[in-house]
């Protein structure tokens, strides 16, 4: 064997091994110490782009979820309002029954359910200005959907309203809407009149969507006469009959109907008409629409809510323009139209509940609403205890109605939203930390292999060095 001093390539040859022992060391110790198999980007190039895609996808998901719940809070806030509305109605609404019981109440009882009654609709007035979430208020209408549509539209569709409607992020949309079925009203037909000179009373059942009323008509009364009658009630029985004595339903759709039938005297000429109206039916956007009645409701991703279109709507593609007010809510990870919900809240002030138009005896039309129920109005308990009862009624449906939104809103879209996120975002971190995370039980068997190399390399170095002392015996 050759014996030199000047360079001593096993001593070298040591040193390097060692080194690169003392390099995997400290990468074993620095993943075991962080928990994380990547630390740099040198660890693992490619494994890192998709971790930090994924982290950043899991941080969107988990703001998703904080966001949902805070629109849960939001809509639970508003909900937890209308709830004391409808309690208050229902109150307003048996002191108006009493109230038309005339005969066993005196004007000072009737004045003092009165006041209750201005006393309860001033206090939905002041919950529907006060009712906030972090200062912003929820009931008084600045969290509603605004209509931009053009003339144009307003003459091939009349009296179209938004109800309930979820919109994406567009702030304007373009719904579509191609008819292929009117909706059209139950039991149209004609009755025969008694103005013929008959002298024959006739006594007739007369039914709708809405109930059943009896009508009693003496011979030769004039069809004016029995058309006014049983006009004055159709609020009750959902049933209209023209000066031609033309009969039919008052609603439009599958469930209106009519049915004329003879309790006594001659039959009329239409006994038993009991054809139903029809459904609106076509598309928006594209997407089949369900119709009731007058109101098509579509629950496609961009347009997700209820149009109630006119009567006189012709077949044919007609474009409506609404401008997104309400409140919108980032509901995933990413910023599209997919992932945002905005739902509006309509007015709750007592001036928008309960609107309703009335038919007076003179033939002219009155409009009632839940505040014309207040003292000096057309509809106080004083003056028209029948109508404010009908009021009552229709403005707890609007309160329900939008309660019953704002719930399946709540439900459907947010709760649902929320665990689905949940399970998503576990999914997402287990994929992340496949990546990412460290194993330590097979770092652990490296860092022991090691920490062995360390010690043996060591050894091996003073071995190394050792040799070269033995030229010294030589000299």
């Amino acid at each position: 064997m050759g014996l030199r001093i000047a360079n001593n390539v096993s001593s070298l040859n040591a040193h390097h091994q060692l080194m690169a022992t003392d390099s995997r060391m400290s990468k074993s110790l620095q993943k075991l110490s962080s928990g994380f198999a990547i630390n740099t980007a040198a660890d693992k190039p490619a494994g890192l782009v998709i971790s930090e895609g994924l982290r950043a996808q899991i941080g969107g998901m988990e703001q998703a979820i904080s966001n949902s719940q805070r629109a849960s809070n939001i809509i639970g806030t508003a909900e937890g309002a209308l709830t004391e509305m409808n309690s208050l109605l229902k109150s307003v609404r048996s002191l108006a029954v009493e109230a038309s019981s005339t005969g066993g109440m005196d004007a000072q009882q009737i004045a003092a359910n009165q006041a209750e009654v201005d006393s309860a609709i001033n206090t939905i007035d002041r919950i529907a200005n006060t009712t906030r979430f972090a200062g912003k208020r929820l009931l008084d209408g600045s969290q509603g959907f605004k209509e931009t549509g053009s003339n144009s539209v307003h003459t091939s569709i009349a009296n179209y309203s938004v109800r309930g409607a979820q919109f994406g992020s567009a702030s304007t949309i373009n719904v579509e809407f191609n008819i292929t079925q009117t909706a059209t009203q139950g039991g149209t037909g004609q009755i025969s009149d008694l103005s013929d000179g008959s002298s024959n009373d006739v006594t007739i059942r007369v039914t709708g969507s809405k109930g059943s009323e009896i009508f009693s008509f003496n011979g030769g009364t004039s069809k004016e006469a029995q058309a006014e009658a049983i006009n004055s009630l159709s609020d009750n029985t959902g049933v209209s009959v023209d000066t031609n004595m033309n009969i039919k339903s008052t609603e439009y759709g599958s469930d209106a109907f009519v049915t004329v039938e003879t309790l006594e005297g001659p039959k009329y000429s239409v006994e038993q008409n009991m054809s139903r109206g029809k459904d609106i039916e076509g598309s928006i956007n594209g997407a089949r629409v369900d119709g009731s009645g007058l109101v098509a409701t579509s629950s496609s991703t961009f347009f997700n809510g209820s149009i109630e279109m006119g009567t006189t709507q012709s077949t044919g593609t007609v474009n409506i323009g609404l401008q997104e007010s309400g409140m919108k809510f980032q509901l995933g990870a990413d910023t599209n139209p997919n992932e945002q919900k905005t739902i509006g809240i309509g007015n709750m002030h007592s001036t928008n509940l309960g609107t309703k138009v009335f038919t007076e005896g003179d033939g002219t039309t009155s409009s009632g609403y839940l505040s014309s129920l207040k003292s000096g109005q057309n509809h106080s308990l004083a003056v028209d205890a029948d109508a404010a009862v009908k009021i009552i009624d229709a403005a707890i449906d609007d309160v329900s109605s939008t309660r019953a939104e704002l719930g399946a809103f709540q439900k459907n879209t947010l709760e649902s939203n929320i665990n689905n996120l949940r399970v998503t975002t576990e999914n997402l971190t287990a994929a992340e930390s496949r990546i990412r995370d460290v194993d330590f039980a097979k770092e652990m068997m490296e860092f022991t292999k090691n920490q062995v190399l360390m010690q043996s390399g060591s050894s091996m170095m003073a071995q190394a060095n050792v040799s070269s002392q033995i030229v010294l015996g030589m000299l």
